[in-house]
């Protein structure tokens, strides 16, 4: 029990950490550098031209458009929140490793976040966290670790608080 609850504080201190690097534009440092439009590979290399709608407020996330290109898509799972011990799949291309996928179980779950027994590496954080019917339960922004032999946390925000987000913008979409 002592080692879960080193590892909620750690999670809680990353956050912190998160929001103390916080522009005065009012989004995280990592997406203050991006302009409005820009290109993005997709699986298998193609190019693709995309546009910045909205930053997220509170986490590293933003809603892009594509310019005239729809893109495949999973669906989010309804209001219930998942249960602890919901195996978990979180997935990405950390650099020289694309369609990466790693296994978890979901072992917090609050209103902002789902923290995972799941490996996010560099490079998986903005990947989808999915559950074993293919829903998007979150997605996963960076990992946690207590030490150097220790187990490592996989945190990841939970898709009804992207979904309440961005509302305005999806128009329910989602």
């Amino acid at each position: 029990m002592k080692k879960y609850q080193d590892q909620v504080r750690q999670h809680r201190e990353l956050a912190r950490q998160l929001d103390s690097e916080k522009t005065e534009s009012g989004f995280n440092s990592s997406m203050s550098n991006f302009s409005k439009k820009f290109t993005i590979s997709l699986k298998g290399g193609k190019k693709l031209k995309v546009k910045l709608v909205r930053p997220s407020k509170n986490h590293d996330l933003a809603l892009l458009e594509p310019d005239k290109f729809q893109t495949p898509y999973l669906r989010l799972p309804g209001v219930g929140k998942p249960s602890h011990g919901t195996k978990v799949y979180a997935i990405g291309s950390p650099p020289g490793i694309s369609d990466s996928l790693t296994t978890g179980i979901i072992t917090k779950a609050d209103e902002e976040h789902l923290i995972t027994g799941t490996r996010i590496l560099p490079g998986k954080s903005g990947g989808p966290l999915i559950d074993d019917g293919s829903q998007v339960l979150g997605v996963n922004t960076a990992t946690v670790s207590a030490g150097k032999y220790s187990d490592t946390l996989g945190p990841a925000v939970y898709a009804n608080f992207i979904r309440r987000e961005f509302a305005r913008e999806l128009g329910g979409k989602i």
